[in-house]
């Protein structure tokens, strides 16, 4: 029967290469395969006599690296692919492409018009706003190290090179969208810049009336603002004065949770987009389409690298630093601009280097004391010497780390459905299926991890998202019932997980192989106060297991919410945001 099982998981291991609709099937073969070898494993376990390298089957080991192989070209080969001359050509837009020199290496015929014969982005720097100029060249100079198709920034055209934006009744935009793209002929990630055309029209003005309550005066702010024109023109151009514009700009930041008029111009721009292509739709749904992540801002952690940091709440609130986990990233802050500006809390959400748009830096073993060392050098940067920290998830065991590390720098750790050591087999055993089959492959034979975590991300990256979810919370639980009865917090949760996958799987590698651990040298000694807030139904962190945690751990105080599972802070932020609001009122202590 052993033997049976070995073939029909060697076959499915490459039916889920080429159709990762059947990851599901495989997980399930690989989890019946292991509860076979468990019993032999857990005995070598237990007597110190798992070696990483000779701790499974020497032919599934085979067999899963080379799918691993494959399904690495794959990726690569799937990436969007064109070439340079296909996209400039007869293209009606103005469309540059520059490589990460600055060197114009494309351009269209209408680029040449309306930016003239430019060959490097400093030929046309007059043409854009300062600010913006140097968010659009930290974007080419990085984009070959990044592999995230997607990551964007807006940049305003200066008025004063485009006086023709000013007229009234002129549509023409005055922005421009830069995002990376692969380009085939050169093998090479380049970034494009377009210039826009934001689809003004009464149904948009209505969608966000009605999601932001802003006023029939501030939208045409709004609209002023997306074709580029700066407020003291907006002013002239209305007949009001420059406070009382200055004034309304301010109260669209306000309302709309954004930190900046290129935020507030790039979050317009993309609900603009969504309503040309389906017409009105209800607020829920915008919700779901449109987080607000707040303004990035990119970190030089050293001469090479930066870390790309969220920051949402107001400018002068207490800062508080946010720390995700593995699958939830940082969208679950999109919840929290108003509740954050009611609770003057500043919300930093670093991006964790293998996630997102943050390419990898650790070595695995000593990612969370690398991170560490990172989140103070942002801290420096910020110039915040003290602060709490929240660890979401998987997040929580970095969390603990900086607060061992920098005794001096954490004020408070506040563990959200966070994870605890793992000390014995029991607490693995208690997981849901999906959660416990990963734990268990990164604990006993970790060597074969990075072929399941692959072809999980193959689900992921497939659309089949609903796919995952239902894997990973039961039906009938609170997680499930949560994520059924909130359209916006299961799009949320979507966007989480693009943000897991964007880099590939070292992010996953790394915290399965931390968060399967002891790693109680975090908690042992701790300087800081900490509070653990879990709910009971959690289906990866059982609450047996945080109750046990928080009974070897005095300082360790331990919240239990009785109606909630995994996803308690996307169910009750308001909780955490109280919580928070206690942190902040905390008196400072020596370190």
């Amino acid at each position: 029967m052993e033997q049976d099982a070995k073939k029909k998981l060697i076959s499915e291991i490459y039916e889920v290469v080429l159709d990762p609709n059947r990851y599901d099937h495989f997980m399930g073969l690989w989890d019946d395969y292991m509860e076979g070898q468990l019993p032999a494993l857990i005995e070598d376990y237990e007597n110190d006599r798992i070696n990483p390298e000779t701790s499974h089957d020497p032919e599934i080991a085979e067999h899963f690296q080379r799918s691993f192989e494959i399904m690495e070209r794959l990726s690569l080969d799937a990436k969007t692919t064109t070439t340079v001359k296909k996209l400039t050509d007869g293209n009606d837009m103005p469309t540059m492409v520059f490589d990460r020199l600055g060197n114009v290496v494309g351009r269209s015929d209408t680029a040449s018009d309306f930016f003239g014969p430019a060959t490097r982005l400093q030929d046309i720097s007059d043409a854009f706003e300062p600010t913006d100029l140097k968010e659009l060249a930290t974007l080419i100079t990085r984009v070959e190290s990044s592999t995230v198709l997607q990551q964007s920034c807006v940049v305003r055209l200066t008025s004063r090179n485009h006086l023709e934006a000013l007229e009234p009744n002129n549509e023409r935009s005055g922005i421009a969208i830069a995002k990376p793209q692969y380009f085939e002929d050169h093998d090479r990630m380049f970034t494009v810049l377009t210039t826009l055309e934001v689809p003004w029209s009464k149904q948009l003005e209505s969608v966000l009336e009605r999601t932001f309550q802003i006023t029939s005066s501030e939208a045409e702010i709004l609209r002023g603002l997306c074709r580029g024109i700066a407020p003291n023109d907006l002013a002239d151009l209305r007949a009001r004065s420059r406070h009382t514009v200055r004034a309304q700009v301010k109260t669209l930041l306000r309302k709309t949770g954004c930190r900046s008029q290129s935020d507030l111009v790039q979050l317009t721009t993309n609900i603009a987009s969504h309503v040309a292509k389906v017409g009105n739709v209800p607020v829920g749904m915008l919700r779901e389409q449109f987080l607000n992540l707040g303004t990035i801002t990119h970190v030089q952690v050293d001469k090479e690298f930066s870390i790309p940091v969220h920051e949402i709440g107001p400018a002068d609130g207490k800062p508080v630093f946010f720390i995700h986990g593995v699958l939830d990233g940082v969208a679950v802050i999109g919840f929290l601009t108003r509740l954050l500006n009611r609770a003057g809390i500043r919300l930093i959400a670093p991006v964790r280097p293998a996630f997102g748009s943050c390419p990898s830096r650790y070595e695995i073993k000593t990612a969370p004391t690398e991170f560490a060392d990172d989140l103070i050098r942002i801290m420096d940067w910020y110039e915040i010497p003290r602060a709490p920290i929240i660890g979401h998830m998987s997040g929580a065991l970095f969390a603990f780390a900086a607060a061992k590390r920098h005794p001096g720098r954490v004020q408070h750790v506040l563990s959200v459905s966070g994870g605890v050591p793992i000390v014995s087999m029991k607490q693995m055993a208690m997981m849901n299926t999906r959660q416990r089959i990963v734990a268990l492959t990164a604990k006993l034979t970790p060597s074969l991890l990075k072929p399941i975590l692959r072809a999980g991300i193959s689900q992921l990256r497939n659309g089949d998202e609903d796919k995952f979810m239902r894997s990973l919370y039961v039906e009938g639980s609170p997680d499930w019932k949560l994520i059924s009865d909130h359209p916006d917090i299961r799009a949320a949760i979507k966007e989480g997980y693009d943000f897991a996958v964007a880099q590939g799987h070292r992010g996953f590698e790394i915290d399965a192989s931390h968060v399967t651990r002891d790693w109680s040298e975090f908690i042992d000694g701790l300087q800081c106060k900490a509070t653990q807030v879990h709910g009971i139904h959690d289906p990866v962190v059982r609450i047996e297991s945080v109750r046990e945690t928080a009974e070897r751990y005095p300082h360790l105080e331990l919240i239990e919410l009785e109606k909630c599972g995994q996803l308690l802070f996307y169910d009750n932020p308001q909780l955490i945001l109280s919580l928070l609001k206690k942190l902040c009122a905390e008196p400072e202590i020596a370190a």
